[in-house]
């Protein structure tokens, strides 16, 4: 797959304002990009000129991460900001924060944060959609976490969930304090009798020299 720069990219009179060659030989190929769920991985070229509005909108990104060809008109009336909206979209090129790989914030990705969620319009993607995904599920975890230790009567099943949502969170080092494996064998000691779901932790921490 060719890299995601285009060949005639950009446009003829713009070539002071993007080192070009230096973006070559950074950026990844098309196949190296994560995916979106929704749009795929491949830049959405629409393949018009560019307006003179669309000029002034590039100055708000990156320069030499902007693929021009993509660009989409903004609604300005539904956007949040507080001196300059963006009159257009493009798709920009970003390098995940936690996984350092490549990913497209694409234009109409953009048009849903800022018109339709209302997000602030300065506002970049720094994480790929994967990485995204798994903030989603760390944050959903934390809070069924905290909510099955706040219950003060839990019947077998909420003990068993929570033993099997801190060692899945202490495996994939979401849990990293003692603190919370030390909360959860107490609740298990106190309202599991039998105390067989409570060894599997006691050996998880045994395991991993968390004693």
């Amino acid at each position: 797959m060719p890299n995601v720069l285009p060949d005639k990219y950009p446009a003829p009179g713009w070539e002071n304002q993007f080192d070009v060659e230096a973006a070559r030989e950074l950026l990844p190929d098309v196949d190296e990009l994560v995916a979106h769920p929704r749009y795929g991985k491949a830049p959405a070229f629409c393949g018009e000129k560019l307006s003179r509005a669309a000029k002034f909108g590039i100055y708000q990104y990156q320069p030499a991460w902007i693929l021009p060809a993509s660009r989409i008109s903004a609604d300005k009336s539904k956007q949040n900001y507080s001196v300059v909206p963006r009159t257009e979209y493009f798709d920009v090129l970003c390098r995940c924060r936690d996984c350092r790989r490549w990913f497209i914030f694409f234009a109409k990705e953009q048009q849903y944060w800022f018109e339709e969620l209302r997000f602030f319009v300065d506002s970049c993607c720094v994480h790929c959609p994967g990485c995204r995904h798994l903030r989603r599920q760390r944050h959903h975890e934390e809070q069924e976490l905290a909510s099955l230790q706040k219950e003060t009567q839990p019947t077998p099943e909420q003990i068993h969930r929570l033993l099997e949502l801190t060692i899945s969170m202490w495996n994939r080092r979401f849990i990293r304090k003692r603190s919370l494996l030390d909360s959860t064998i107490r609740i298990a000691s106190t309202h599991d009798p039998s105390n067989k779901l409570l060894e599997v932790v006691r050996e998880l921490r045994r395991t991993l020299g968390a004693v």
